[in-house]
């Protein structure tokens, strides 16, 4: 089952993607990461792997669907460690392992991570971001590299999107999508 994982910062870009892809990769069904308020980081952890647990039952029960996963697994990791408190490695192994499990079933997976230029995202900042001002958004930017390369994903692509359309964007998204799933 063919599974696409969207992650990058806050204000990058991610769910206009998501929303362009949805009109191209059908049938579907969506996942999007969230994170519960006032939970102790040991809560939050074990959120996190109870959600992962429940996309990957959902996976497993819908075989013939294709997934687009917003922010559902890097992501949190990279918030979590940042501003939850919570050690990333424990949450990277947890996810990974399940990743590890089912990888017959994910060898379709494509993940892009997509990057934008830190004025532009201060520019498009609302308010209900993490991070409010260049350095944290540079440390997110650096933390998800990180975990990128952490990340067992068989494909992972990086998208620079400094400058480019969302149309631009999505066509290099349907482009890498296309050459994994064909």
């Amino acid at each position: 089952m063919p599974v696409i994982w969207i992650e990058g910062l806050d204000r990058c870009g991610k769910d206009s993607q998501c929303k362009l892809l949805i009109n191209y990769i059908k049938p579907v069904i969506t996942i999007h990461g969230y994170a519960a308020k006032g939970l102790t980081s040991a809560e939050q952890r074990k959120l996190q792997f109870e959600n992962a647990q429940a996309a990957f039952e959902l996976f497993n029960a819908n075989p013939s669907f294709n997934f687009l996963c917003n922010r559902s697994h890097l992501g949190e990791i990279v918030y979590g460690n940042l501003y939850r408190g919570y050690n990333p490695a424990v949450s990277i192994n947890c996810l990974e392992t399940l990743l590890q499990k089912n990888m017959n079933n994910f060898s379709k997976s494509i993940y892009f991570f997509i990057d934008e230029n830190i004025d532009i995202l201060m520019e498009r900042e609302d308010g209900n971001s993490f991070s409010n001002t260049k350095e944290l958004k540079k440390r997110e930017r650096d933390f998800f590299l990180h975990v990128i390369e952490q990340s067992i994903i068989p494909n992972k692509h990086i998208i620079i999107s400094n400058g480019r359309t969302r149309e631009d964007i999505h066509y290099e998204i349907l482009k890498e999508v296309k050459r994994i799933w064909s």
